[in-house]
């Protein structure tokens, strides 16, 4: 490894967290942190940092907060650092081309899923939407394609089901942060390898929209399930009890509970329709085909809890119907 290199590095989210903290633990030559400036908090408007900002800030690193990367000054002020390497970890904002060319040995990004699969920004939360059994972590180098660049290395990890996607995301981003580290090290090192993505094979893995928050009853219980733990804990898919709405957190098919397999299912029920009370288990509810148990809600306005105890609650008897 060069003694001379330097490292900017770019990230926003928790996500990113561990990266930046990964790679200042292992010594790699960390110069600076770019971040997007900050930002009115959701409540009180007073503005708020960055979870990287904060992090840098312990770290002792040199922190940058520009607009935006896409100016003239900017990019100059980066291709003046001459860094060895960009490293990009969950970032939100768009990056030019001429930003991802300055670092000497390119630009690396973590990115959630198992590329060319879930190409976007929403990875981890359609591999949940889609059931999926497992997903993982890739680094890549950059370019101005959207998840496109020539992949260094891959891991698998498993998905366990009623996992949401918060859950994911936490590990995923201490996974992440070795891959990155090792990818790293690696690239000053001039050892790491370089395979290009096959187009053929990619999906495509684009944010939600509100209007898909509401959730659909008329579908498999496993895409159910999926979408209420792909949307946990944030921004959450609802339902609608009685016109107010439900978050829904957590839940499985029936078939992934291993206290219910002896439960039969009626012969006619409608999607939505309420199939069992199963304390402590959770609230059993009727898909288009199949049945998901309902674990953690949380009402409009209240703080989270068990199912059971909000059906204890409100009511919620034998044939009740969500909407």
């Amino acid at each position: 490894m060069n003694p001379s290199s330097a490292i900017i590095f770019l990230g926003t989210s928790d996500f990113a967290v561990p990266s930046l903290q990964r790679l200042v633990a292992d010594g790699l030559p960390v110069s600076l942190v770019i971040t997007r400036p900050d930002r009115p908090a959701r409540r009180g408007q007073r503005l708020s940092g960055s979870p990287i900002l904060c992090c840098a800030e312990s770290l002792g690193l040199p922190v940058w907060q520009p607009e935006n990367l896409q100016d003239a000054e900017s990019v100059h002020r980066i291709q003046e650092m001459k860094p060895s390497l960009l490293v990009l970890v969950a970032y939100g904002m768009r990056v030019p081309g001429d930003v991802l060319q300055a670092g000497a040995l390119g630009a690396l990004n973590l990115h959630p899923s198992l590329l060319p699969k879930y190409r976007g920004a929403a990875p981890m939360q359609w591999a949940l939407i889609h059931a999926e059994k497992m997903t993982g972590v890739t680094t890549m180098y950059m370019d101005e394609g959207l998840d496109t660049g020539d992949i260094v290395y891959q891991e698998n990890a498993a998905l366990v089901p009623g996992e949401t996607y918060g859950e994911v995301s936490s590990r995923l981003s201490v996974q992440g942060a070795a891959l990155l580290s090792r990818t790293v090290q690696d690239v000053l090192n001039g050892t790491a390898p370089r395979k290009v993505q096959d187009n053929a094979l990619a999906t495509k893995a684009p944010l939600l929209k509100p209007e898909q928050e509401r959730l659909r009853w008329d579908q498999e219980a496993t895409r159910v399930a999926g979408w209420i733990c792909g949307l946990s804990p944030r921004p959450g898919a609802y339902t609608l009890d009685r016109e107010r709405r439900l978050k829904l957190l957590r839940a499985r098919p029936l078939e992934d509970v291993p206290e219910l397999v002896s439960v039969a299912l009626p012969e006619q029920f409608v999607p939505g329709q309420v199939l069992g009370i199963h304390r402590p288990l959770g609230i059993l509810v009727a898909a288009a085909k199949g049945a998901v148990l309902v674990e953690e809600v949380q009402p409009e306005n209240k703080p989270k809890m068990n199912a059971c105890s909000y059906a204890n609650g409100y009511d919620i008897r034998l044939s009740h119907i969500f909407a």
